[in-house]
C-alpha cells in the first residue's frame, strides 16, 4: 500500500508540474500576441503618416489602444510610444497652422 501512494503522488508531481509549465507558455503566448498587436498598430499608425504626412482622427484612435501598453512593456518602450503619438498630434497642428 506505501509503494502505490508513492507512485499515486509521484504522477500527481509530475502532472502539476506539467500543468504549471503549460499555463507558463500559455501566459507568455498571450503576452506575445498582445504585444504584437501594439506593435502592429504602431507600425501601421507611422505607415499611414510616413505615407500621407498626415492622419485621420480614426487612425489615432485605432493607435490609441497602445495605451495598454503600459501592462505589457517596460516604461521606455511606453514612452516611446507616447511620444510617436505627441510628435504626431505636433505635426499635425503644425501642418494645420502653416496651412492658414
Amino acid at each position: 500500500m506505501n509503494i502505490a501512494t508513492l507512485f499515486l503522488s509521484i504522477a500527481v508531481v509530475i502532472i502539476a508540474w506539467q500543468q504549471w509549465q503549460v499555463a507558463r507558455n500559455k501566459l507568455r503566448l498571450d503576452l506575445f500576441d498582445r504585444r504584437c498587436k501594439v506593435y502592429e498598430a504602431t507600425m501601421k499608425f507611422l505607415a499611414e503618416i510616413a505615407r500621407k504626412t498626415t492622419f485621420e482622427d480614426s487612425q489615432l484612435v485605432e493607435f490609441y489602444p497602445t495605451s495598454d501598453a503600459s501592462f505589457f512593456f517596460r516604461a521606455d518602450v511606453v514612452d516611446y510610444l507616447s511620444q510617436i503619438r505627441h510628435r504626431a498630434l505636433e505635426m499635425r497642428t503644425h501642418r494645420t497652422l502653416l496651412k492658414s
